[in-house]
């Protein structure tokens, strides 16, 4: 067994450049069996000769039409922008924390190539497991420590008495807290795990307050401190957000991943709004980050639940206007807005647009679980027994469902018997009345 062969073929994500040798190595071929062809015709017949340079001159053209959309990086900024937005982030001279490699070197690009706040020092987590990155630092970039390099060189991982498992990043963490002792100020990037914000094995969560696409720490403790104003300045005024909204540029699940943080900023200053009464600036900043980021679905999915909570109907059908615009998961935003009509009492306009997605998307699993409660407690059992049965149809593995149409059913038969017992009861008693009569 063999255990670096078994794990050889994992990595975090694809990655075409693992082939660009591959890949030239097999143009060539192309285009030397290519030139042999054209070559070999033209021995013969002139037009076959011009055929054989039509097709070989085609090839290229094919894969540039089949892969252009993926591999354009004309207006593409999104890189730059995400580096941008975090080093603007970051309070002056601070040593900022970072986790892995996409929210470190586009700072490292911007830093060295466009010489874009250099005064920030970059301190990526990952990197901190090594000897020659952390001396890196303390000489090179004057991170506070109290290490010799003799010292560094002797790091190394260990385990507690309850066998807790301290990483070398972790002591480096204490360390760098420790001997800067409040003098710089210290941020953590928003993509830093709660794990790895810790000081002595204490979390630093209560500690942390957000200012931007970055965390600063401070002395005073606090739940979900919002630096409100400092972070609307900065996404009105100075965060950028190129190509965001832009369906011609490409956005892979990587990509897409990565912006994702650009959201979590805009409901941020949204939800801040929301605690402190404000609601409709909160609506301002949770669509403002639904526009940036028209494939995102949280944005409108807040808002359902806020309008739903503070029984804003007319909320709500505004809502359902942007939606229908969305380039996000129209379904499930639809389905949210439902479950909102359902919060405040409107049953009836929450199975209407439920029944819409279904009759868009009829295996869209959330509708239908939602309109088999609603249909259950508002005693539709016919119209649900139906969608039931047809849902079965094409997903006959769903046992959940099967079992809930058995209690259905179950229940339409007790209520027809009850109902003919009642009938039968009624016949008689004015039957009765009648001879009396």
């Amino acid at each position: 067994y063999d255990p670096v062969a078994q794990d050889a073929y994992l990595e975090v994500r694809n990655r075409d450049y693992f082939f660009t040798a591959a890949f030239i190595f097999f143009g060539m071929t192309i285009g030397l069996g290519g030139a042999v062809l054209v070559r070999w015709l033209s021995g013969g017949a002139a037009p076959w000769a011009a055929v054989g340079a039509l097709i070989v001159m085609a090839l290229p053209i094919r894969t540039l039409s089949s892969n252009h959309y993926e591999c354009d990086r004309s207006n593409n900024y999104i890189a730059y922008d995400y580096g941008y937005n975090i080093l603007a982030s970051c309070d002056p001279n601070a040593v900022l924390f970072t986790n892995g490699d996409n929210d470190t070197f586009p700072l490292w690009c911007l830093q060295e190539v466009y010489g874009i706040r250099t005064d920030v020092r970059n301190a990526n987590l990952s990197l901190l497991n090594t000897h020659w990155y952390i001396r890196h630092l303390k000489n090179k970039l004057d991170v506070p420590m109290d290490l010799t390099d003799n010292q560094i060189r002797r790091l190394t991982h260990y385990r507690t008495e309850e066998n807790e498992l301290i990483r070398i990043q972790d002591q480096m963490v204490d360390q760098i807290l420790t001997a800067n002792n409040w003098q710089d100020t210290i941020n953590f990037a928003v993509t830093v795990s709660s794990s790895s914000r810790q000081y002595r094995g204490r979390p630093l969560d209560g500690y942390l307050l957000m200012i931007g696409f970055v965390q600063r720490l401070v002395r005073e403790r606090g739940s979900n401190m919002v630096a409100l104003d400092l972070m609307r300045h900065r996404i009105d005024s100075v965060f950028q957000f190129r190509g965001l909204n832009d369906p011609d540029i490409y956005k892979n699940e990587n990509t897409r991943r990565l912006v994702g943080n650009y959201f979590s900023t805009f409901l941020v200053v949204a939800d801040e709004y929301r605690r402190r009464g404000e609601l409709e600036k909160a609506e301002e900043y949770a669509l403002k980050g639904a526009r940036t980021l028209p494939t995102e679905s949280d944005g409108l999915l807040y808002l359902a639940q806020m309008w739903a909570d503070n029984r804003r109907p007319e909320k709500l059908d505004t809502l359902l206007t942007l939606a229908e615009e969305t380039q996000a998961d129209r379904d499930r935003i639809e389905s949210s807005i439902a479950m909102a009509y359902r919060t405040i009492g409107d049953s009836t306009r929450a199975i209407d647009i439920l029944e819409d997605v279904r009759e868009r998307s009829p295996d869209y699993k959330m509708a239908y679980r939602t309109l088999v409660q609603l249909y259950y407690t508002t005693g539709r059992y016919d119209t649900l027994t139906s969608m039931m049965t047809n849902w079965l149809e094409s997903n006959p593995d769903d046992r959940e469902s099967r079992s809930i149409l058995a209690q259905v059913q179950s229940v339409v038969d007790r209520q027809d018997k009850d109902g003919s017992a009642a009938d039968t009861a009624a016949a008689g008693t004015t039957t009765t009345v009648d001879d009396e009569s």
